[in-house]
């Protein structure tokens, strides 16, 4: 009897085996498919972000170039215009000294309390050879000391742009000590 009663489970436990093996080579197909399906998936989402990603780079980079060439164009303008710019100031320097150099009135600029600049009318009233000896000196050293309040004075109203045209004389001291 206990023979006869195992048999029947052993026959059972054989089809619910097979049953249970059937099914999971089902499932594993069916599993393996969803593998494959979602592994296409992924690739095709792949190359779709690659294809996304690329053309974004190819933006960025015809974005970037449109920007380099934009600002080559400007700074070629503005080299041009620097070049114009430094062409009139040329000009008008040569004018200057056009004008000035040939003056018979002595014409100088102060800077910092120091000559910048004579032309040679200047130095020709100081009493000196060149331009040289009387660059970056104290221009109230040549001015008699009766005279050298006044000339201080106007001198920094018109620095102070309180006096921007002001006419008035004063003495010179020259080289050799004599006034002008």
């Amino acid at each position: 009897e206990v023979y006869s009663d195992v048999t029947q489970f052993l026959e059972q436990l054989k089809s619910t085996s097979a049953k249970i093996r059937e099914l999971s080579a089902e499932s594993r197909a069916e599993w393996e498919q969803a593998a494959t399906a979602n592994q296409d998936k992924v690739e095709a989402n792949m190359h779709g972000l690659f294809a996304i990603m690329l053309g974004l780079l190819v933006l960025l980079y015809c974005v970037l170039l449109l920007i380099v060439r934009n600002g080559q164009r400007i700074i070629g303008r503005e080299r041009v215009e620097l070049e114009q710019a430094d062409q009139a100031l040329r000009e008008s320097e040569e004018r200057f000294r056009g004008l000035v150099e040939q003056s018979i009135a002595g014409s100088y600029i102060i800077q910092d309390g120091k000559f910048a600049y004579v032309n040679p009318r200047t130095v020709e009233i100081a009493g000196y050879d060149s331009a040289d000896q009387l660059i970056g000196r104290d221009p109230l050293s040549f001015v008699a000391e009766k005279d050298r309040g006044l000339v201080a004075q106007n001198m920094r109203e018109r620095t102070e742009d309180q006096a921007l045209n002001k006419a008035y004389g004063f003495t010179v001291q020259r080289k050799d000590g004599s006034m002008i």
